[in-house]
């Protein structure tokens, strides 16, 4: 059995007129800088186009040069012949090259434009969209989008120009042959249609079996230790194979589809060629065309044939690249994170909330923090403490600037913080999480993290600072240790005085601790806490903590409930109370 089932409704796989205004936007933006590569790759698309046109011309009139039935000899029109393919060839190379150069270059600068939007992007941005969603439009969208802009959208054009032209030309020599054939072509057309929707529907829904089937087994492999922990290989296995087991039968409807609209094109195209030569043969027999003519017309009939082969799959592209575009220039709806504001630099780092209640944008009928009004000197340290729920996290949260639509102030030093610039504000917070995050590089390279100019000595005190240093120079690459993944080569324990010794480095006026010795075993959380007194002197923090290591050295503790202070003070005066939430703390891990 699937661990769940979803149903998705088939899109409609055509142009809407907004799709196509966003399609345009971006092909403005991005490649109208490059209008001279547009240009002349526009023109060079011209010359290989109207050299296709004119080549069955070209082969009717050697023909009948051969045979006699014009006036020019065969030297002649072969001279024509190696002219037109010295520019077709030239012009072809110079229409791929010059649409390269402004595809590649503009969207580069797509790329560029997108990701520093999403960057820029406040936290709870990617709590509603998944990473791997818009890591998809950066990469496949803007690579779809390259695609078109530069190949597919010209040979739509060149193909649209082919058909016309074809026809056309097809009139000239014979106006009944002409005829003959057009009165084939609406009868594959309608077949192909009916057999691409039906190729187009099994195969969207084999690649969302494989999306699953991909999905299922990345969280599977990310998963191991559980999966392994359970016995579950087999179940795990037999999962993935009933999704592959699909994937292979609806490729092969798929391919049944195909294989039935190859057979209808073949029979089709060799149909029509097939009674265009016995009705061209009686009309040359008659004196009516030359042999020339009816094998010109072949070679037209072939062309026009491939073009509306091709027609289908272009435009089905192009409705494909229009709702990438789409999604891209959905994505300026979102707002940015405020980076208005004065800038600051030496602050003292005092601290102060005033009747603050705040609601997750996703849940904004619960307030997770109610009228919430303390304040912290410079230099002190404040404990939160409380149930899991209670909002000790959330006031992190607001700490940092990740969410700013609340009621009441946040004050540093006295001036709203929404009054102060973002990126000078946060840059006077230090953040220790529980759950560090490691940077797939060198140890150097997580430690110096968004600072220039860092020295070697800055680094090595840092890390000695943070109780890191010991197990650093033990390593055969010391700083320059990869640490992978999530920081995948080192322990628990490790990683957490790898952040500790890069919040060092940043030196922070004011600190935030979210619990973060929870998740460590005793010897580690010694190593650890030592680091954190080290960090935590002269500086403004605050911070979570189940744990009485972390808060035993507090100037004061405020618990939590809903959002709201049920009690406050100095460790000393809530041991003085006797039934406070601070003394059942201590009383619960004495036991």
């Amino acid at each position: 059995m699937f661990r769940s089932k979803k149903k998705n409704k088939e899109p409609r796989q055509k142009l809407s007129k907004k799709e196509l205004g966003s399609l345009w936007k971006i092909y403005k933006k991005y490649l109208g800088p490059y209008w001279f590569y547009m240009t002349v790759g526009t023109v060079c698309l011209m010359l290989t186009t109207i050299g296709s046109l004119i080549f069955p011309m070209i082969m009717k009139d050697m023909v009948d040069a051969e045979l006699n039935a014009i006036s020019k000899s065969i030297s002649e029109v072969g001279l024509v012949v190696v002219i037109a393919l010295s520019v077709m060839a030239l012009a072809a190379f110079f229409r791929i090259v010059l649409f390269a150069q402004a595809g590649e270059r503009g969207m580069a600068k797509l790329r560029m434009d997108i990701y520093e939007r999403l960057i820029h992007f406040p936290v709870y941005f990617f709590e509603k969209n998944k990473v791997g969603d818009l890591n998809s439009r950066l990469i496949n969208d803007v690579a779809m989008l390259r695609d078109t802009l530069s190949v597919t959208v010209s040979e739509l054009f060149r193909q649209a120009v082919l058909l016309v032209g074809g026809i056309t030309f097809l009139f000239t020599l014979s106006a009944t042959l002409t005829w003959t054939m057009l009165s084939i072509f609406p009868i594959i057309i309608v077949f192909a249609v009916l057999f691409g929707k039906m190729i187009k529907k099994n195969a969207k829904e084999t690649q969302e079996i494989l999306g699953e089937s991909s999905a299922h087994a990345e969280e599977s492999m990310h998963g191991i230790a559980t999966v392994k922990s359970f016995g579950n290989e087999d179940f795990e296995t037999n999962l993935f194979s009933k999704r592959i087991h699909q994937v292979a039968l609806k490729g092969i409807k798929v391919a049944a589809f195909r294989g039935g609209l190859a057979s209808l094109i073949i029979a089709g195209i060799f149909g029509t060629i097939l009674l265009v030569m016995w009705k061209g043969a009686s009309l040359v027999g008659e004196g009516s065309i030359t042999f020339g003519d009816l094998v010109g017309f072949i070679v037209y009939t072939l062309m026009i044939g491939a073009a509306v082969g091709g027609l289908g799959d272009l435009i089905g592209q192009l409705a494909k690249t229009a709702g990438a575009a789409d999604r891209l220039i959905e994505l300026d709806s979102h707002l940015l994170e405020n980076t208005a504001g004065v800038a600051i630099k030496d602050i003292e780092g005092a601290l102060s909330f005033k009747h603050v209640s705040f609601a997750y944008p996703s849940r904004p009928e619960t307030k997770v923090i109610n009228d919430l009004s303390f304040n912290l000197a410079s230099g002190k340290k404040l404990a939160l403490i409380g149930k899991s729920g209670s909002g000790k996290s959330t006031v992190t949260n607001l700490i940092l600037r990740y969410y700013e639509e609340l009621d009441g102030t946040i004050s540093l030093d006295n001036k709203s913080i929404n009054s102060i610039n973002m990126q000078s504000y946060r840059a006077q917070i230090g953040l220790v999480p529980q759950d560090v995050f490691i940077f797939s590089g060198s140890i150097r390279d997580n430690i110096a993290y968004g600072k220039d100019n860092v020295t070697e000595a800055d680094i090595i005190n840092s890390c000695k600072q943070a109780n890191a240093w010991e197990f650093i120079e033990k390593l055969p690459e010391g700083l320059n240790t990869i640490l992978g993944e999530r920081g995948i080569n080192l322990s628990g324990g490790q990683n957490q005085r790898v952040s500790i010794a890069r919040t060092i480095l940043k030196d922070p006026k004011v600190l935030v601790l979210d619990e973060a010795t929870s998740a460590l075993d005793t010897e580690s959380e010694h190593l650890v806490q030592e680091a954190l007194n080290k960090l935590m002197e002269n500086r403004t923090t605050i911070v979570i903590a189940h744990r009485l290591s972390t808060i035993k050295n507090v100037d004061q503790i405020i618990a939590l409930e809903d959002g709201k202070i049920v009690e406050s003070g100095s460790p000393k005066d809530l041991l003085a109370k006797g039934e406070s939430y601070y003394q059942k703390m201590l009383d619960y891990q004495h036991d």
